[in-house]
């Protein structure tokens, strides 16, 4: 996945694209962190086959991955300002994470 970055952030799933502002591309990366944090926590009491759905959120987004821990999508809502959802459905979901967190 590219990462576009001018005045915002070009965000793009598999038929959606947004423009993230800086603050909401801040937010994105942080919770994104949390959410794998929060999985590798969970993960531990989760039986192979269990379902799971984790959120984190701020005031001006939220980050939702549901599925199997190995196996999940992942849905970004904007809230503050405006209105809008994308999801990755697995494996994207996973590879977006992973791109966020090499971004640093």
């Amino acid at each position: 996945m590219k990462w576009v970055r001018s005045e915002g952030s070009l965000v793009r799933g598999p038929s959606w694209c947004v423009v993230l502002t800086s603050e909401e591309f801040t937010d994105f990366k942080a919770q994104a962190r949390q959410l794998l944090d929060l999985l590798q926590t969970v993960r531990q009491e989760l039986m192979e086959d269990e379902q799971l759905t984790l959120e984190c959120a701020t005031e001006r987004l939220g980050l939702y991955l549901s599925g199997l821990p190995g196996a999940f999508s992942l849905t970004l809502t904007l809230y503050y300002g405006r209105s809008f959802e994308g999801d990755w459905p697995h494996p994207a979901g996973q590879e977006v994470l992973d791109e966020l967190l090499a971004l640093g």
